[in-house]
């Protein structure tokens, strides 16, 4: 790399929790993915796995890049394929990142509440 050459963006890939490979960058001792991932952007490295780093390469612009190759290989009228389709929100800035990823927990779920009740019950007045 010359010296003139701005070093790259996001010279990580990384997995957050196990998640899928994301571009990321480091800075101090956390990583900031190069967009949202399981409700953050910043994350200490005991919850990421550095898949490569490479300082020469930006992982962010090499996915964005394969993904318009993909886009202009399809032919016209198919639609998005079903991973496209549940990230991309329809607009432009969105269709590059996903919007958001599942992440399943560990446990139960608590039941909700049915429609019509209320949490809070008013009690009589004192003295009545």
């Amino acid at each position: 790399m010359d010296s003139n050459e701005t070093p790259s963006r996001y010279p990580y890939l990384i997995s957050v929790r196990g998640g899928r490979p994301v571009p990321a960058r480091k800075e101090g001792h956390y990583f900031v993915c190069a967009y949202q991932v399981f409700l953050g952007l910043w994350w200490s490295p005991r919850e990421v796995r550095v898949l490569e780093y490479d300082p020469h390469r930006d992982f962010y612009r090499e996915q964005r890049q394969a993904k318009e190759a993909a886009q202009r290989d399809a032919p016209p009228g198919a639609g998005p394929s079903a991973p496209e389709a549940t990230t991309a929100r329809g607009d432009a800035a969105t269709d590059e990142a996903p919007v958001w990823e599942r992440v399943d927990s560990p446990g139960p779920r608590r039941p909700s509440p049915p429609a019509g009740s209320t949490r809070y019950a008013p009690r009589r007045a004192w003295g009545r």
